[in-house]
C-alpha cells in the first residue's frame, strides 16, 4: 500500500474486504472521521456498537499496524483539510444571520479542498495516458449527470479526440454500443441515485472488454463491479449534497481536460487551428467591432 495514501484511499482499496462489523466501523469512521479522530478507541467502540477489537482488526485490514496508527493518519487528513474552510467557517459565525451564499460558497471550498486532497496525479495521469491512446472515448450520463457527460464532449472534442456522449437524449444507441471495440475507453459519471439504464450500459460495455472510468459518489456504488478505475467523490452530509458533488464532477473533469491538453499540445495546437478555420469560414461568433 502506498505511504501517500489516505484513510480514505485505503478504505476505498478495502472496502469489499471488510467483515459485516468492520462495514460498519467503516461506514461510521467515513461519516463522522472529525468526530472520531477525537476519540480513543473504548468510546468509540460503544458509540459504534461494536468490539474494541474489530476495530483493531479493521485497522489491519487497511493497512495499519493498529488502531493509533490509523488515527494519526484520520488526523493528518483533518490538518490538511483545515485551511479556508474553517476560516470561512469562523466568518459564518461572526454573522448574525447566515447568508445563503456563504453556506453554498463553504460548501463548495470544502468539497474542493477535500479533493484536492483525495485525487492523486498519479491517477489523473493513468486515465488521461488512456484517453490518448484510445481511439475512441465514450462518455456516459444519466439524469443530473448528463450535462457533464456532454461537457466533457464538447472539450475534449475540440482537442481533436474522436468523442462519444451517452444521455437520455442519445438516439440509435444499438449502433452506438454494438460499434464500441477494445480500442476505445468509456468515461461513467454517476452519482446516487443512479440509473439503471446507465448501470446496464456500462455492463454490456465492461463484458465486451471495454475500460471504463467510473466517476461515483460511493465505493459502494452499483458502478464499482463494472469499472477497471474509479475516482469516489468526496462528499458532505448536507442538503446541498447533490450540488456539491457537481462542483467535484466538473472540477475534476477539468483537471482530466487540462493534463490531456498539456502532454497533446502538438495535436491540440493543430486542432484549435483547425477549430479557429471553421469558425471565420461560418462565421461562428458575432464581429463585435
Amino acid at each position: 500500500m502506498n505511504k501517500e495514501d489516505t484513510f480514505f484511499d485505503r478504505l476505498n482499496q478495502n472496502y469489499n474486504n471488510l467483515s459485516k462489523k468492520q462495514l460498519v466501523t467503516a461506514d461510521y469512521i467515513k461519516d463522522n472521521y472529525k468526530t472520531a479522530a477525537l476519540m480513543s478507541i473504548i468510546p468509540l467502540s460503544k458509540e459504534i456498537g461494536v468490539s474494541e477489537a474489530t476495530i483493531v482488526r479493521f485497522a489491519n485490514v487497511l493497512g495499519y499496524k493498529g488502531f493509533i496508527e490509523m488515527m494519526k493518519d484520520i488526523k493528518k487528513y483533518i490538518k490538511k483539510e483545515l485551511t479556508t474552510v474553517d476560516r470561512f467557517e469562523k466568518y459564518k459565525q461572526e454573522k448574525d444571520k447566515m447568508c445563503l451564499m456563504y453556506n453554498v460558497l463553504s460548501n463548495n471550498i470544502n468539497i474542493l479542498n477535500r479533493l484536492s486532497i483525495d485525487i492523486s496525479n498519479e491517477k489523473i495521469s493513468v486515465i488521461v495516458n488512456k484517453l490518448k491512446t484510445a481511439k475512441k472515448i465514450v462518455v456516459i450520463g444519466f439524469e443530473s449527470t448528463a450535462p457533464f457527460a456532454e461537457y466533457f464532449e464538447y472539450h475534449m472534442a475540440r482537442t481533436g479526440k474522436d468523442v462519444q456522449a451517452i444521455t437520455e437524449k442519445t438516439g440509435n444507441l444499438f449502433n452506438i454500443l454494438n460499434s464500441i471495440n477494445t480500442e476505445e475507453f468509456c468515461i461513467s459519471i454517476s452519482i446516487s441515485r443512479h440509473s439503471s439504464k446507465q448501470i446496464s450500459i456500462m455492463k454490456y460495455l465492461y463484458e465486451k472488454g471495454i475500460g471504463i472510468y467510473s466517476i461515483t459518489d460511493s465505493c459502494k456504488s452499483p458502478t464499482e463491479k463494472y469499472s477497471t478505475y474509479n475516482t469516489y467523490l468526496p462528499t458532505i452530509n448536507s442538503i446541498m449534497k447533490v450540488s456539491s458533488l457537481h462542483i467535484a464532477i466538473l472540477t475534476l473533469l477539468q483537471m482530466i481536460i487540462s493534463e490531456y491538453m498539456m502532454i497533446n499540445d502538438t495535436a491540440v495546437s493543430s486542432a484549435f487551428k483547425n477549430l479557429e478555420y471553421y469558425d471565420e469560414f461560418f462565421s461562428m461568433f458575432f464581429d463585435e467591432q
